[in-house]
């Protein structure tokens, strides 16, 4: 071990930074002692490998407490080996804190805290691991998240203050956090000056932070809340939410000019209104899905007064990206929509769309029509075909359904053997990029997935069929948050 130490030590120090950078996982908030940081582990082993782990500032730019799970009845049957163990990693989170301090170079760091606080704990055993790590380096943390925070210690933050914090920008309450303990954190903190990530699960109506960019509610909300926020926080980029109660609002207009990217998804049934006088003139990321919790479908695209939804459809009309889950839309309803969207350049869609082969008709590209969505590359569509096999109605829809999907993408593609052909000044931009999601059975195998072979040997054009039984996989939000 001495030779390999040495041998180390002669190397440039931003030499083995990197050579340590590259095996430290690309994830943050582990636990100190997970497997997963191994270099870190190295210092265990021997005087020489801390030596040059405490050296490797990047090692330590990512820092997490979190306390055990306690088994509850054997809480109230062996108290003593319960306070032991409780002391225990106290006294472990102290010394793993003051060596994670002493070695931190980097003036922006991330921490997270879970302080689990069964019954039998006193809440003020946690102050001293806030006040050591919050605290202490209140000034480097960019990123911070806390989990299972008691309230009787948000106390601690109020009385630090929020402008310390001088270096914040993502603020993360994660699981176990009250209603009245996100409250008063984020009093807490949304004066500090930098802060533009936030993440919580409850958001006052009332607040009204200037600074903030991202904002992202774990937790359901109304619709009140939704129209809150947008008109609230002037410099909004980018909002995740969850609507449960749409509430009946006044039509006071409500013009978000920075929102880039919305995802919303819906546990009430609603329709057009929930857009009304709710203007959108930068948005150009939209994730819109309706849960599938209950097994119902909430969203009428066709609900309410016809100007409702040209309002709705006009707000699309800057949109790059959709991406639609768990609708009940038809066909030619989902065509009226994507006619208002001319600069989708990558779409998304799993619902119920009633005449699949409708839609695909829809999209390709004929002569002498004007081409609908010009700029789309990137397609992708599930599609449910199980069902076909025991249904003669839906099998009859999925008949031709591979042809139809063919024939879209070949008017799409610049294949001069192509059976769809358009004057070059009308022609679309080429598909680079199709998924074909399913949930099996003999009905995609025998109709649609057979006229799709030649698809995979065209040149320029990553196609891929995937099978997948569940639905839930299916529509997955990108994680662009943080």
């Amino acid at each position: 071990m001495m030779i390999v130490s040495k041998s180390f030590n002669d190397f440039p120090i931003d030499v083995i930074d990197e050579i340590f950078a590259q095996c430290v996982p690309s994830e943050t908030f582990l636990p100190p002692l997970d497997p997963k940081l191994a270099p870190l582990l190295l210092m265990h082993v021997c005087s020489s490998w801390r030596k040059i782990a405490l050296g490797v500032s990047r090692l330590w730019s990512s820092f997490a407490v979190a306390s055990p799970w306690f088994d509850l009845d054997r809480i109230i049957n062996d108290e003593l080996i319960f306070e032991r163990r409780i002391r225990r990693f106290l006294a472990q989170s102290l010394e793993q804190i003051a060596l994670w301090q002493m070695a931190t170079k980097s003036s922006e760091v991330s921490l997270s805290l879970s302080l689990y606080d069964p019954p039998a704990i006193e809440p003020q055993s946690w102050r001293s691991v806030i006040e050591s790590t919050v605290l202490v380096s209140a000034h480097a943390i960019r990123r911070l998240k806390l989990s299972f925070i008691p309230y009787e210690l948000v106390d601690v933050f109020s009385a630090f203050g929020a402008s310390n914090f001088n270096a914040l920008e993502s603020l993360d309450l994660g699981a176990g956090i009250t209603r009245t303990t996100a409250f008063e954190i984020l009093s807490s903190f949304l004066e500090a000056p930098k802060l533009r990530r936030l993440q919580s699960a409850y958001f006052p109506l009332e607040f009204q932070p200037s600074n903030v960019t991202h904002i992202s509610l774990t937790s359901p909300t109304s619709s009140a809340t939704f129209r809150s926020i947008l008109q609230g926080v002037p410099r909004l980029e980018r909002l995740s939410i969850v609507i449960d109660i749409d509430i009946i609002s006044s039509p006071i207009m409500i013009t978000a000019p920075n929102l880039t990217a919305l995802s919303l998804t819906l546990k009430t049934f609603t329709g057009p209104k929930l857009f009304q006088s709710l203007y959108f003139p930068a948005l150009d990321y939209l994730y819109f899905c309706c849960s599938s919790d209950l097994g119902h479908i909430y969203f009428n695209w066709q609900s309410g007064t016809l100007g409702m939804s040209q309002h709705l459809t006009s707000q699309l009309r800057q949109l790059q990206t959709l991406r639609l889950g768990y609708h009940d839309i038809e066909s030619h309803v989902l065509l009226d929509v994507l006619h208002s969207t001319p600069d989708l350049v990558n779409l998304v869609v799993d619902s119920e769309l009633v005449k699949y082969r409708a839609f695909l008709v829809g999209l390709t590209n004929v002569k002498d029509r004007e081409p609908i969505l010009p700029k789309l590359q990137h397609f992708t569509t599930f599609i449910d075909v199980a069902s076909a096999d025991a249904n003669e109605r839906f099998k009859a829809e999925t008949a031709g359904l591979g042809d139809a999907l063919m024939q879209m993408i070949l008017s799409r593609t610049p294949r001069p053997t192509a059976k769809v052909l358009t004057h070059l000044s009308d022609a679309p931009l080429p598909l680079r990029k199709v998924l074909l999601c399913h949930d099996g059975g003999n009905a995609f195998s025998d109709i649609v997935a057979a006229p799709l072979k030649a698809c995979q040997e065209l040149d320029h054009l990553s196609f891929e069929m995937r099978e997948d039984h569940s639905k839930r996989n299916w529509v997955i939000e990108e994680q662009w948050f943080w």
